[in-house]
This record gives C-alpha cells, structure tokens and sequence, in this order.
C-alpha cells in the first residue's frame, strides 16, 4: 500500500513547529567576563600555615598588571592576567617559576588556589575597592 502525502510541506512546517515551540531553551547564557580591577584583600594558606596579602590590578584589558603582596613571600608583578565569565586567573614570574593564582567571583568575594611548581593552597578573599 503506498501513501501519498498531498502537502508534505505542511508535516515538514509541522514538526518545525513542534520542534521550535516549548518552554524555552535549556542553554544557559555565558556569563560576562568579570571586570577585574581594583584591590583585593585575601587569606591563603602557605606551606600549610595561614597567611594575609593583597593584590592590585590595573590596566586594561589585555594590557592589565599589578602587584600581589604577602606577609610570607616577597611582592611580585603580576605577568599575565585573564578573565572568563566569573574566574579571573593571574600569574606572576617568581625566582622558582610561575605562580598562577585561580578566583572565581561571587559578588565580591573570590575563591580560588594558588600553585608554584610542587607548593600549592587555598585562597579566599573580598574585593575592597574598585580603584587600585
């Protein structure tokens, strides 16, 4: 038995419709990339025992630099920075190799870890100011 469709641009509209119609998208939007500038104050774990610093970013994007500051460790520039959408990641070039420091922001607020080489933590901390 053969079947004969007589307008089979209309199943074709159909199941476009069906298709394009619904609650909605499940995609969720791509968060903007956060605007890292301004002071940071944090607490970070440093061979294993707590520590306070605070960090400066300036610049522009692409062009941004700073300094990041320690009680533990000498004050280093910051050699590369780089956003996307809520984690800013910063490295900085340190006699023993490269440090990269991880934050992910909720409001203000960053978390993340630092690492250089084999050494490695947590950090936390706040954004205080928007100017550095």
């Amino acid at each position: 038995m053969k079947i004969r469709l007589r307008r089979p641009w209309l199943l074709s509209a159909g199941l476009l419709a069906a298709c394009a119609g619904g609650r909605g998208s499940s995609v969720s939007p791509v968060p903007a990339d956060v605007d890292p500038l301004g002071r940071y104050d944090f607490t970070m774990t440093d061979d294993g025992k707590p520590a306070t610093g605070s960090m400066t970013v300036t610049g522009t994007p692409g062009a941004y630099t700073g300094q990041i500051k320690t009680d533990t460790r000498p004050t280093v520039a910051i050699s590369m920075l780089a956003t996307s959408g809520p984690v800013m990641i910063v490295t900085a070039d340190v006699p023993q190799g490269v440090l990269v420091v991880r934050m992910r922001f909720a409001g203000d607020s960053v978390t993340g870890n630092w690492a250089l080489r084999s050494s490695g933590g947590r950090i936390s901390g706040r954004r205080v100011s928007t100017t550095p």
